[in-house]
């Protein structure tokens, strides 16, 4: 048994730590990075990559005869109460909200000192969680909303202004007929990860707006991050996503 990757259990329950533990019996060092593990949601037969959305770039390699262990505690409730959802990077103690039930897998990867970090193997353990499906809200920090025409206008607390003549970078979502070439398919625990996109499509359902513009102070150049349009399919209906700087919107 060269390198493993054993659950605790496959029946995760809320507020339940649980254990993820890799094992080395290989006879050699294991080149790996306790930052870098990852977690997989699997849908109508495909996999979806969850989180963490940012990896430390650290080796921490795993002798002979050694193990690591990550201990998984899924909590809930913070998203329908409007809470954003909070970044984890660590190598130990991993709390996680924003999970709903499903079939799972919590997986890492790494090499073996004679082999090559450009040919990783990679390790993965299944899981049950036994939660309710995750109900899409918006973030707490959408402040206000009114019609502009056709277009749902938010604002958001997020950020802040540079000066007193910074303005709001707008994030703009439609609402579009057909998928597009590039169409990102993406499942709930996906959207709750991003604040805006989140904001944005739950919006959009709950006020049944075709345009949603989102506005908050965005210290991205371009703004949010994003240089091109994308397009999103999130349960059977799609969008198109595009920014614009503060005044030009």
């Amino acid at each position: 048994m060269p390198v493993v990757l054993d659950p605790e259990t496959q029946k995760v329950q809320p507020d339940q730590p649980t254990d993820f533990t890799l094992r080395n019996q290989s006879g050699q060092r294991f080149e790996t990075n306790f930052y870098n593990w990852q977690l997989y949601k699997r849908v109508d037969g495909d996999w979806y990559y969850i989180m963490p959305r940012a990896t430390p770039q650290l080796q921490t390699p795993l002798a002979d005869g050694e193990a690591h262990t990550w201990t998984l505690t899924v909590t809930t409730g913070s998203v329908s109460d409007g809470a954003a959802i909070e970044i984890v990077q660590d190598t130990e103690s991993l709390p996680v909200d924003g999970l709903g039930g499903g079939h799972y897998a919590f997986a890492t990867d790494g090499w073996f000192e004679a082999g090559s970090y450009e040919e990783p193997i990679a390790l993965a353990a299944s899981f049950d969680l036994q939660a309710d499906p995750l109900q899409l809200t918006p973030t707490a920090a959408i402040a206000e909303t009114e019609w502009d025409g056709e277009t749902l206008v938010a604002r958001s607390t997020r950020g802040e202004a540079d000066d007193s003549e910074d303005e709001r970078d707008a994030y703009i979502l439609e609402r579009i007929d057909d998928s597009e070439p590039d169409t990102e398919e993406v499942i709930i625990e996906q959207v709750v990860r991003d604040d805006q996109l989140r904001d944005a499509i739950a919006l959009s359902l709950e006020y049944e707006a075709a345009r949603v513009q989102l506005e908050e102070f965005n210290s991205g150049i371009p703004p949010f991050g994003l240089e091109d349009a994308r397009t999103y399919e999130f349960r059977g209906d799609y969008y198109r996503v595009t920014t614009s700087a503060g005044g030009s919107a």
